[in-house]
This record gives structure tokens, C-alpha cells and sequence, in this order.
């Protein structure tokens, strides 16, 4: 799996808009991904632990997805950690998968900070 933090941008509400786009490398077809990140304020304190649901993916296929962080500004956000998998099932079978966590690669462009 790849994972990449791809921008980051204020809403006129006054949210942090995150755009990801997340790539199912594995040879496994997932009906759900979901991923638990941290999200670090500007001094390095979690401010929230939320989860991040990325949908079906097949094999090779490519997503972008984009979450709103309500009452957070960007420049508020210091670093995002993808903490767990809890949502990692495989569309074959409907069991749990380790796929979304083993070998995960993550990438960020921009200011915020983005990995394991």
C-alpha cells in the first residue's frame, strides 16, 4: 500500500481540508481500508486520534480522498501518524487483512509532516 498526504488547505469554514491519495499495491482486493492517524498540533501534543475510511479497493487501483478537519486550521497541524489498520478486509473472503500495514510506504508534499 501506498499512502500519500497530497495537500492540505483551509476551507472557508475554517477546516483543514487533507487530500490523500491512497494506492492498493498488494495483489489482495480490499473491501474496506481504514486507517487510524494521530493528528500533532503545532507544539507536538495529539490533539485528535480519528479514523481515515479509504472504501473498496482492488488490486493497482488508485484513490483520492479527501477529509475535513473541522475547526483546524492547516497551519495548526504539525504532523499525522497513521497509528493502526482497523478496517482492512479482504473482498474475497470478508476476514481482516495485515496487507494495509505490511509494507505500507507513506508520502507527504507540503508542510505537514506524514508517516508511521
Amino acid at each position: 500500500m501506498l499512502l500519500e498526504l497530497n495537500a492540505a488547505a483551509d476551507t472557508p469554514a475554517g477546516a483543514c481540508r487533507l487530500t490523500y491519495v491512497a494506492t492498493n499495491r498488494s495483489e489482495t482486493g480490499l473491501s474496506e481500508i481504514a486507517y487510524e492517524v494521530a493528528i500533532f498540533d503545532a507544539e507536538g501534543i495529539v490533539s485528535q486520534l480519528l479514523v481515515l475510511d479509504f472504501g473498496a479497493m482492488a488490486p493497482g487501483k488508485t484513490r483520492v480522498v479527501q477529509f475535513d478537519m473541522p475547526d483546524q486550521p492547516c497551519d495548526a497541524i504539525s504532523r499525522i501518524v497513521v497509528n493502526a489498520a482497523p478496517g482492512c478486509v479482504r473482498s474475497e473472503d470478508g476476514a481482516q487483512s495485515a496487507v494495509c500495514l505490511e509494507g505500507l510506504e507513506t508520502r507527504a508534499r507540503g508542510a505537514i509532516q506524514f508517516g508511521l
